[in-house]
């Protein structure tokens, strides 16, 4: 699972890339504003169909409602956790619509599980 030498690890690599089911998604770069190489990038056929199939799903949900939660019961769970921000109360009021999708984005730290 875990390969600390570095001759072990290469070994290793090559043989993996060389599966029929590994797919190169970027070839080794340089950084144009550093000088650093930037090593290749790789995935499998399973994850790309996984990410699809993901996909599909989420395009298929964004197209449909249900209930969200009650506008009463949003201002009671307000008042009871007043530590809240605007801007996670805007969050919560976001996932607890009638969407049945919804996500939430921001920096690490900023209050994401707070508000969950």
């Amino acid at each position: 699972r875990y390969v600390d030498n570095p001759a072990v690890f290469q070994q290793l690599l090559a043989r993996i890339i060389q599966s029929p089911e590994v797919l190169r998604l970027q070839r080794d770069t340089v950084a144009f504003a550093t000088g650093e190489r930037v090593p290749a990038r790789y995935t499998t056929r399973g994850l790309i169909r996984l990410e699809a199939g993901m996909a599909l799903r989420s395009v298929w949900l964004a197209e449909r409602e249900t209930h969200g939660v009650p506008t009463k019961m949003l201002e009671v769970t307000f008042r009871r956790f007043s530590r809240l921000s605007e801007e996670q109360r805007t969050a919560i009021e976001h996932v607890a619509g009638s969407a049945r999708i919804a996500a939430v984005v921001g920096r690490a730290g900023a209050g994401k599980t707070t508000m969950m």
